[in-house]
């Protein structure tokens, strides 16, 4: 079955069903088969699960930012991987304990195997301790954490009052913690088969309380100092590095979440939400609408100019024919002036042509008389009236 990844993956599936205490549709998960230590039929998968509320309140901003999330992983495997790269493990069994603010997380780093356990013991519970010792807000509490909080050494204690009683409670939360790390080495060792760790790093915030290693140091009698993730990493000359040591313990995620970036990891687990996915995948088709739009706006810019360039062709083909007309329609100006000047001529030429027509009645008329009228008659005066009108 080791050979075949298909059945791997569906028993895999199989049994995110069965562990995983939510519907698979209101979590995000992703598993990784790990390198096993002894050959065998057996196959050692890691499987992580995050609900998408969770993953949705970290990703949300990034997203109204206009960011696009690539990766979501987890804290212990980004850790894991940053420890893997600056050597940690690969000779003898090494812990790393990460004591964040609401949890400590546990990190077994044996070779090829990896072993995580998390612990509900964190500086929040240092602060809810003093918080209901001294009743006060957890804003005072946490200022008080900062000002007197230290892990006294066997019968050491501090001064008196309010210091005394800080760390006594830190000692106490501490030594819980210790008891915790011991059960989780004797868990560790009887159910993966795993060595007796041989030195612990510390991260976190809440490491920094100070006597924190040589408390865990006096406890378990092994080495006990703070993990310094930045040894891999190149750093730039402006970049203080006596400040960056003291604080490097802080970032051993962030290292290894960005070393996913550069290379291949030991676990590359991706919690990536559906929604994400899709958002990503949109994301992706940006440059084909991209393309799209340039394409359709150097069409229209296309198109543009040649109706322009039609345009301009038509509105210079109008002007010559404009021209053509205008001198057409002077020629029929002249033309139509030429004919209603000959009307005038020719109404005239009728009129004077009328005229010629009766000038010989005067000389008839004078002639018939002269003809009707005896010898020895002749006319002293003639004239020409109108006639009456027939009433």
């Amino acid at each position: 079955m080791t050979k075949n990844k298909d059945k791997i993956a569906s028993l895999v599936a199989f049994e995110a069903q069965q562990r995983i205490p939510y519907p698979m549709d209101e979590v995000s998960w992703d598993y990784q088969l790990l390198e096993s230590e002894t050959p065998g039929p057996e196959v050692d998968a890691l499987l992580v699960s995050v609900k998408n509320e969770e993953i949705a309140r970290i990703t949300a901003p990034l997203v109204r930012l206009g960011k696009t999330v690539k990766i979501v992983e987890v804290a212990p495997t980004a850790c894991f991987n940053a420890a893997k790269a600056n050597g940690v493990g690969e000779t003898q069994c090494e812990m790393i304990l990460n004591i964040g603010g609401k949890s400590s997380t546990l990190i077994f780093l044996d070779g090829n195997r990896f072993y995580v356990r998390a612990i509900p013991i964190a500086g929040s519970t240092i602060t809810q301790q003093i918080m209901k010792e001294f009743g006060v807000g957890f804003e005072e509490a946490e200022e008080m954490k900062r000002r007197y909080a230290y892990v006294p050494m066997g019968a050491e204690s501090p001064e008196s009052g309010a210091p005394e009683t800080i760390a006594k409670i830190v000692r106490n939360i501490m030594s819980r913690l210790y008891g915790e790390i011991v059960r989780s080495i004797n868990v560790y060792r009887s159910t993966q088969n795993g060595n007796i760790p041989q030195k612990m790093y510390l991260a976190g915030g809440s490491s920094i309380i100070p006597y924190t290693p040589s408390f865990f140091a006096e406890k378990m009698k092994i080495p006990v100092e703070y993990f310094n993730a930045f040894q891999v990493v190149a750093i730039g000359p402006e970049v203080d590095q006596d400040k960056l040591t003291a604080i490097a313990h802080l970032f051993p995620e962030d290292i290894g979440l960005a070393l996913r970036k550069i290379g291949t990891c030991p676990i590359e687990i991706t919690l990536v939400p559906e929604y994400v996915k899709k958002q990503m995948a949109f994301t992706a088709k940006y440059p084909y609408f991209y393309a799209a739009a340039a394409s359709l706006l150097i069409y229209l810019g296309l198109s543009f100019w040649a109706f322009n360039t039609q345009l301009t062709e038509i509105n210079e083909k109008r002007d010559v024919f404009q021209k053509y007309v205008d001198k057409k329609q002077a020629v029929v100006k002249t033309v139509e002036d030429a004919q209603s000047e000959l009307n005038s001529e020719e109404k005239k030429m009728k009129t004077a042509t009328g005229l010629l027509g009766v000038r010989n009645n005067w000389i008839n008329l004078l002639n018939v008389l002269q003809d009707a009228l005896p010898s020895n008659m002749w006319f002293s005066s003639l004239s020409v009236s109108v006639a009456p009108s027939v009433q």
